[in-house]
């Protein structure tokens, strides 16, 4: 199954067409996906987690932040745009601590 949703917050504003990022895949501690994934998770849940995480995250700049979301067997890619490479990096460190996240790709943008 596969589920994509868009979070958007405040500033849905354009990015700057020279916008420069970094794709990558999450280098945190490795979450192997007996780790922490139970019969219940399902993408749907995982997905909604991390867009209500992201939302509440106080060190994430979301007002001028676009952050796509897809999720499919467990593992996670972000894609879009955020204003800085720290946010860049909170929100691929917020993706990883939901349950039943198998892997994080960051494909997020900076600009």
């Amino acid at each position: 199954m596969q589920i994509t949703k868009s979070f958007g917050i405040l500033g849905l504003g354009l990015i700057a067409a020279g916008a420069v990022g970094c794709a990558g895949t999450y280098d945190g501690p490795y979450r192997g996906p007996s780790s922490n994934v139970s019969a219940s998770t399902s993408d749907a849940a995982i997905t909604a987690q991390i867009e209500s995480s992201l939302a509440r995250d106080p060190n994430l700049n979301v007002a001028d932040s676009r952050v796509n979301i897809r999720t499919e067997n467990g593992r996670v890619e972000l894609s879009g745009a955020v204003p800085s490479e720290r946010d860049r990096q909170e929100a691929a460190n917020v993706a990883a601590r939901v349950p039943g996240v198998a892997r994080v790709d960051n494909d997020i943008k900076v600009g």
